[in-house]
């Protein structure tokens, strides 16, 4: 009599039964490359046909006064915005130098001059096509004149290299999000992620202190949105985003502030010779040329005693430049148009 009790118990505790016995993404291989179940990112030829749009951006997000270049190029990129008219709301001192257009109808670049005497505010880039107008308002900040920010290193400095994800894990709860692309840490897994951030070097600079490190070299801590193996930072999804895996823009602000405070200088790692396949530009391309267009793939070969070689072949020169650095990894064209 009892047995039907049994049944309905076992019935009512078998849903949180299967969630707990999920498929793991891991297998015993401490080498495992990929989540199981995941491929590789495959080659493929890009064409810049423009796709919808799911998030407006105007990048960069904003700009500074007094810069020793007054001209900043900016990038808007929002549906079928090619055929517009651009002019900027009146600001002295701003003007609009020049609208390039190109092949995607998604994308415009803008040359924006802010003239010696330029002063702080906000400007509109104003879009318009018909009865059709767009608005997208843009900061233009003041510089911080604290000539203690820009240090400079030289050959008396001990610089420390460090892979912030492989060093300490200061906040726990940023260790893995369910909105990103690769989810949870592993620390018996060396293509994985294990947790570090920028807290746990703040955690550590005493350490670092005493070891006579004067500057703190951290790789690339922009966002890497990538599904495996983006760990080392190079895969770059976003050029103005600090990985929330590592901490925020704030964060990261806080970080070199404290560096500062210990006297230890920072030298920031950034990669714009490629970025990680799942950049939101790589899944749009704005032109045929944005990235270094192979049929195949073909990777780097890594040769870069050819650069100063006055003897070096043609064929290596072409592989190091143009060289994808991965599948995941596309080159970006570094020529002048």
């Amino acid at each position: 009599m009892q047995k039907p009790h049994i049944l309905i118990i076992f019935l009512l505790l078998l849903p949180a039964f299967l969630v707990a016995q999920q498929d793991s993404i891991y297998n015993n291989d401490p080498t495992q490359y990929l989540p199981l179940g995941m491929e590789k990112a495959r080659h493929e030829y890009r064409k810049p046909i423009g796709k919808k749009v799911d998030e407006v951006r105007v990048h960069p997000p904003n700009w500074w006064v007094g810069m020793a270049d007054p001209v900043v190029e900016v990038l808007i990129y929002d549906q079928d915005i090619k055929s517009f008219d651009v002019k900027l709301s009146e600001k002295r001192g701003v003007s609009l130098r020049n609208v390039y257009r190109v092949e995607n109808p998604n994308y415009l670049f803008l040359e924006i001059n802010m003239a010696p005497g330029t002063q702080p505010g906000f400007i509109d880039i104003i879009l318009t096509n018909g009865d059709t107008q767009r608005k997208y308002p843009y900061e233009i900040k003041a510089r911080q004149q604290d000539e203690a920010r820009v240090q400079g290193i030289d050959a008396s400095d001990f610089i420390y290299l460090l892979m912030p994800d492989r060093f300490a894990n200061g906040d726990y709860t940023n260790d893995s999000f369910d909105d990103m692309l690769q989810s949870g840490i592993h620390r018996g897994k060396m293509y994985f992620r294990h947790g570090g951030d920028l807290q746990g070097i703040v955690d550590h600079l005493d350490y670092l202190k005493e070891l006579g490190v004067t500057a703190v070299w951290l790789n690339p801590v922009l966002e890497n949105d990538q599904p495996y193996a983006s760990y080392h930072g190079y895969a770059i999804t976003d050029f103005y985003q600090i990985d929330k895996r590592f901490g925020s823009n704030e964060d990261y602000k806080v970080f070199v502030e404290k560096c500062h405070e210990k006297g230890i200088k920072v030298v920031m790692d950034i990669i714009f010779n490629h970025c990680g396949h799942k950049h939101w530009f790589i899944a749009d391309i704005p032109s045929e040329d944005w990235i270094n267009p192979w049929p195949e793939y073909t990777p780097s070969n890594f040769r870069s005693a050819v650069v100063p070689d006055p003897y070096a072949s043609e064929r290596d020169k072409t592989y190091l430049f143009n060289g994808w650095f991965d599948y995941s990894m596309p080159a970006l064209t570094l020529k002048h148009h």
